[in-house]
This record gives C-alpha cells, structure tokens and sequence, in this order.
C-alpha cells in the first residue's frame, strides 16, 4: 500500500519531507502519514474491509481514489 501511495505522490510531483509512515488499526485499516515541504499533510489509506481501495491526499485535496492494484499495474507499466 505504501508503495502504490509514493507512486501517485510521485504522479502529482509531491515533494516530500517526511516520507508516508504506516499503521495497521485492529479492524485492518491501514493508514501512512507525512507531511511535504510546505507542511501539507499527506496521507494513505486502504479500509480493512476493502484492502485494493486506496485514498491518497496532500492537504484537503485528495489526489486519488481507486483500485491500489491498478496503481502498481501502473507504475510497472501494465496499464
């Protein structure tokens, strides 16, 4: 999930200060939060319930809702 989230930032030229730290919540969501250069907040997040559904944000703006799988089919480019 980590990877799929640096892989939009990167998308958007998102310049990270602090690099998306992960975190797994009893129910299995998993959340990835860091900051930019700016000091916006980033953040990922993939539900528990739904593990190939994937959110990425930098601030207020979110820059990606969707399949994770299709991130990395992307970034290996297999789209």
């Amino acid at each position: 999930m980590r990877f799929a989230g640096n892989d939009v930032l990167v998308d958007h030229d998102i310049d990270v200060r602090t690099a998306p730290v992960c975190a797994r919540a009893d129910d299995d969501t998993i959340t990835c939060d860091g900051d930019t250069f700016d000091e916006a907040p980033i953040r990922f997040s993939s539900p528990g319930a739904s593990p190939d559904e994937l959110s990425v944000s930098v601030g207020d703006e979110e820059l990606y809702a969707g399949s994770l799988e299709a991130v990395l089919f992307k970034a290996m480019g297999d789209e």
